[in-house]
């Protein structure tokens, strides 16, 4: 169906009690512009405005064109973002029947309003403040490692969906966002051409695809906090911060890169090399995440720096390797960005152990003065005994209590769940999927019996025909004969007979035909429409059962994402938590190990 334009819009919300179902909007009015008409913010995909109700700010979404599967896309995001609870998005709730525009009903989405400054005004107006950009940078990081984190991708990161709201930011357009439930699918807009990857189509769609845009961020923030001319050198503003598309296609020739190397400061030139390797990366999901000041190198030249002989044989060394390695060479800590190309770290506690060992401690101080008590007579025996007993229940519920808070149990307990979730989520998908192979089979059977059964009535269709034209036959043969008998000698009046005889049984047959023939009509009719019938019942079980395998097959994806998720919280167990406490962690073997490697030859 054909989308309202804009101004299909704009006439429809300048009366809110007619164009809205939402009671909320029904009672709001829209902010307006010099000539009284609603005032739009205009995207590829839709017209935003703005609705006061009640002392609240809402921002209607009016799609200016809109996909078969909007609605669930919206749902799986809005579902994963109130679960994941970050700070850096707004609510928002998809109105099916939104307003109603020329009589139809259109789906619109209800958003909180987000009152901020773009991320290109705001740095346009702190140029010259290093501190304010630097700090918006440690911000714009932080945002996109939590975002990282939840498996979130904005899918269209620039400086018109980035708002800033006192330091702090906000996203908004949420239209090409992808979160776990949505893998497999494909996105449905490419971003803005000034922050993307030029190899980014519509087929890139996964939690990596942030990771071109929050460099080219990152790397303008800081150089601008360097060398604010070059906001005005590079041409930026209303499309761009610093680097634009035709930097990223033709790196060699790009003027803004070129003056970045050849400049007198080591971070310009490192930034400008690491526009250049991301932007020679093949294809957008080998663009490494966002991993602080690091310069960027490839995987091949990532591996060679840590590679150890072993009787004349490279191999790559392990994550904990690489670290003790890195550090040893005085390299530091290990970029975060370099993370995602070595095996899955093994989470330990990281957790204070002092107030249990304290508890511990306490504990045995009080058996210790009960078991003496009780050898010097100043306790019967069984008060002793019941008063450790009692003492070490609550040590040990206080210890339990503990471990099952801290921040690493609830993150594999969390995960666990997660995996328990949609395991059980891919039983029921495949309990579904069995049902719809036996309904396929099921209208195969019918459709067969349907067939046999119209061909039985159609042979005896048949038969019941030949046998009334053999009828007309033998009376045609039974007249002729009595005309041969009586009118013999009388060949003339015979012959006029004979040819009336004929043509009476012409007639017959004729009638005889055309009886039958729409009997068979009729069945091969009926026939017809069971077989339209069921073959429309077949395309939607099929249809189904692609949805159901397609489900399937993006829980399959994720539940292997949250086993390997699982594994690395193999030490986060009772039994290794008491062993940290009693200071017998593995956390020690890995200082001596890195004691041994910087004291070694």
């Amino acid at each position: 169906m054909p989308w309202p334009t804009m101004s299909d819009y704009q006439d429809a919300i300048q009366n809110p009690q007619l164009a809205f179902m939402d009671q909320e909007l029904r009672q709001g009015r829209p902010v307006t512009d010099s000539l009284g008409l609603p005032r739009p913010i205009t995207g590829g995909f839709a017209s935003v405005y703005q609705i006061h109700s009640a002392g609240t700010k809402w921002a209607v979404r009016c799609f200016l064109r809109c996909h078969q599967d909007t609605e669930r896309r919206y749902g799986s995001i809005g579902n994963h973002l109130v679960e994941v609870g970050l700070p850096y998005t707004a609510a928002f709730q998809y109105l099916a029947r939104g307003i109603l525009v020329k009589g139809q009903w259109y789906p619109v989405l209800k958003m909180e309003w987000v009152d901020g400054e773009p991320l290109n005004a705001y740095v346009e107006k702190n140029l010259s403040r290093t501190d304010v950009l630097q700090d918006l940078d440690r911000e714009f990081t932080k945002m996109v490692r939590d975002l990282r984190r939840v498996s979130v991708a904005h899918g269209d990161l620039q400086h018109g969906n980035i708002l800033v709201v006192n330091g702090k930011l906000r996203l908004v357009d949420y239209d090409g966002m992808f979160v776990p439930d949505l893998m497999g699918l494909s996105s449905h807009e490419v971003g803005h051409p000034n922050y993307q990857h030029p190899a980014r189509s519509e087929k890139d769609f996964g939690p990596y695809l942030d990771n071109f845009s929050a460099h080219i961020i990152h790397a303008s923030l800081v150089s601008l906090s360097i060398k604010p001319s070059l906001w005005r050198s590079s041409g930026a503003g209303d499309e761009q911060l610093v680097f634009s598309r035709r930097d990223y296609r033709d790196p060699a020739s790009s003027q803004i890169l070129r003056a970045m190397e050849d400049s007198r400061d080591a971070t310009l030139a490192s930034l400008a090399s690491r526009v250049r390797s991301i932007a020679a990366c093949p294809a957008v999901s080998s663009v490494p995440a966002l991993g602080g000041s690091q310069g960027i190198r490839t995987l091949g030249e990532i591996t060679g720096m840590f590679r150890s002989r072993d009787g004349g044989e490279s191999k790559v060394l392990s994550r904990q390797q690489v670290a003790v390695s890195s550090s040893a060479n005085g390299g530091g800590v290990l970029p975060s960005w370099l993370e995602d190309h070595l095996p899955a770290k093994v989470l330990e506690f990281e957790s204070s152990f002092v107030i249990d060992r304290v508890l511990i401690a306490v504990y045995a101080l009080c058996a210790l003065v009960l078991a003496r008590a009780a050898s010097a007579g100043l306790l019967p025996g069984v008060v002793a005994a019941w008063g450790c007993a009692a003492g070490f229940v609550a040590a040990a519920s206080l210890v339990l209590r503990k471990f099952a808070r801290t921040p690493e149990f609830r993150a594999k307990w969390s995960a666990l769940t997660g995996l328990r979730k949609t395991l059980g989520e891919a039983r029921v998908t495949r309990s579904a999927l069995e049902a719809l192979s036996l309904e396929a089979k099921r209208l195969a059977r019918e459709e067969q019996r349907t067939v046999c059964h119209a061909a039985a009535k159609i042979k005896k269709i048949g038969q019941g025909h030949e046998r009334d034209q053999a009828k007309v036959d033998a009376w045609l043969q039974d007249r002729l004969g009595g005309l041969s008998r009586t009118y013999r000698g009388k060949w003339a009046l015979l012959l006029l007979q004979e040819e009336s005889v004929r043509s009476e049984a012409g007639r017959r047959r004729m009638r005889i035909s055309e009886k039958y023939g729409r009997r068979q009509d009729e069945v091969l009719s009926h026939l017809q429409e069971a077989q339209a019938a069921i073959s429309e019942e077949r395309a939607l079980v099929e249809t189904k059962a692609a949805e159901e395998r397609e489900y399937l097959a993006r829980q399959e994806s994720r539940a292997e994402a949250l086993r390997q998720e699982t594994r690395r919280y193999g030490r986060i167990t009772l039994v290794d938590y008491l062993k940290r406490i009693v200071c017998f962690s593995q956390g020690i073997g890995r200082q001596g190990v890195g004691s041994s490697s910087r004291g070694g030859p």
